[in-house]
């Protein structure tokens, strides 16, 4: 999915933030890229994988005990 420079500059309108034509073009390729990438997810077979909703019950590996 193409994320156009006017969808970018729109939203940094809506926060208030001013960029570049430059910056706006270098976001608009990037966002794309991010896009197609979560895109690519949605066609990885995930029959028999368990969703995970939370990890807020797991101890980090690194925690003293």
């Amino acid at each position: 999915m193409k994320i156009t420079q006017e969808e970018v500059t729109h939203v940094a309108n809506l926060s208030k933030l001013k960029f570049s034509e430059e910056e706006t073009a270098e976001f608009a390729t990037t966002l794309s890229k991010i896009v197609d990438m979560v895109e690519l997810l949605g066609e990885v077979d995930t029959t028999g994988v368990e969703p995970t909703t939370t990890m807020a019950d797991r101890k980090p590996f690194f925690a003293q005990t």
